[in-house]
């Protein structure tokens, strides 16, 4: 009884020995076929072998059969997971720059303003047409500061780092020129300027005069004579948001429309 028990026992584990060999011949035949035969597919859809191997390997080890149809199912299955992981990795990008740009906007805001300015009024341009204007461009937009409302300064400074690349132009080489007259000899010699006309943000004209100033280090443009007046009617204050358009009158002469934003 007891031999009978030990054989019976040897020949279970003989058999056992047999399944492993079988399934370790198996896991062998697996992995020639999937280098062998699926290795194309793969590469073609850009996945990576040793994902489907383990795959495979555990299917043959359960008792199944590795066929091309299991091949492909198991590369479409990959593909998917694949893809998936792909959509995950640039969803987490576009969330992280949505939020830097978001940021950045926030930031940005009045550099945005600046650079998207409000049109010229329709009542401007009516104006404008009737004075037969031509050339209008937009030379500037900031805000009033106490030193353009000080009645002692009596100017509106235009400074050139300021004035709007698209209207660098508005001044021809004649204005240019007289910018540079001066009256009186030695220390008494003061900047002349010439003659230009100014629309108020009623539409009232004023005739004032534009003068070039050079500073310690840079120039400023100003509008004077006549500014402080301009400045009572309208009853402007500090931090007020203007806009300075130039225009040219039908006889050439350079003038301005004041808009108050």
């Amino acid at each position: 009884m007891a031999k009978e028990s030990l054989c019976a026992k040897k020949k279970e584990c003989g058999n056992g020995k047999m399944m492993m060999k079988k399934n370790l011949d198996h896991e062998g035949f697996a992995k020639q076929i999937i280098f062998a035969i699926s290795n194309e597919l793969l590469v073609k859809e850009g996945l990576d072998p040793s994902q489907i191997l383990s795959t495979c390997t555990n299917h043959v080890m359960e008792g199944g059969s590795i066929t091309i149809s299991f091949l492909k199912s198991q590369c479409n299955e990959e593909s998917k997971k694949s893809l998936k992981r792909k959509r995950e990795n640039q969803d987490n990008v576009a969330n992280k720059n949505c939020k830097t740009n978001n940021n950045s906007n926030i930031a940005n805001v009045n550099d945005v303003i600046l650079d998207q300015p409000v049109g010229l009024p329709m009542t401007f341009q009516e104006k404008i047409q009737e004075m037969e204007g031509r050339e209008v461009k937009l030379v500037i937009q900031k805000q009033l500061f106490k030193s353009d409302l000080n009645s002692n300064n009596g100017r509106f400074s235009i400074p050139i780092q300021q004035i709007r690349h698209d209207a660098r132009d508005f001044l021809t080489e004649t204005d240019e020129f007289c910018l540079k007259e001066r009256k009186g000899e030695g220390k008494n010699q003061r900047l002349v300027g010439f003659p230009v006309a100014v629309l108020d943000p009623s539409l009232k004209l004023y005739n004032m005069c534009f003068k070039k100033w050079k500073m310690e280090h840079t120039e400023v443009y100003n509008i004077t004579s006549g500014w402080n007046e301009l400045l009572r009617n309208n009853c402007l204050k500090a931090k007020d948001t203007v806009q300075l358009w130039s225009f040219r009158s039908n006889s050439n002469q350079l003038c301005f429309a004041l808009v108050k934003l």
